[in-house]
């Protein structure tokens, strides 16, 4: 039996404190993140595989890959080459464990609906949207969004349609 302050000690395996997510979704072109977090004796190393290939950081399969050997795997500029199985694996001077899969999936790159005045929406590669509509509005300050709506332009308008 154990009394007040005895503690276990010892060398314990990796293991998951948290898995990653078994489903992963996003368009192509944008930027994906899977992480996982771990416990066990340190240190502990992390390495990402995918479809059971060890990751590198730089590009691979047409995206940018980095944190291939942290907890937070990020591939920038996903392509349709990235879709698979990834899987984290711990390593420390007890064993290695590798973290269930986590399955990357890409949608198709049609623009949600809009409202009923929209007429385009086309996805830019970073998670907003361009956008043009067709509106009547009576004479006010109008706030206009350019391009991927990081530019705001104000324009006085009055009984026109945009």
């Amino acid at each position: 039996m154990f009394g007040a302050g005895v503690g276990i000690t010892g060398n314990f395996p990796p293991s998951f404190a948290t898995q990653p997510p078994a489903t992963n979704t996003t368009y192509p072109g944008f930027t994906l993140q899977i992480s996982a977090t771990s416990s066990g004796t340190t240190p502990i190393t992390n390495q990402w595989q995918f479809n059971g290939t060890n990751l590198v950081d730089g590009i691979y399969n047409g995206a940018l890959i980095t944190g291939s050997t942290s907890n937070v795997l990020t591939i920038a500029g996903i392509t349709t080459n990235n879709q698979g199985v990834y899987n984290l694996v711990l390593s420390n001077p007890v064993t290695s464990v590798a973290s269930s899969n986590a399955v990357v999936t890409l949608l198709s790159t049609v623009a949600p609906p809009g409202p009923a005045n929209l007429i385009g929406a086309w996805l830019n590669g970073v998670s907003t949207y361009d956008v043009a509509c067709r509106l009547r509005i009576p004479e006010k300050l109008v706030r206009f969004f350019i391009g991927s709506g990081h530019n705001t332009v104000f324009k006085r308008v009055g009984g026109i349609t945009l």
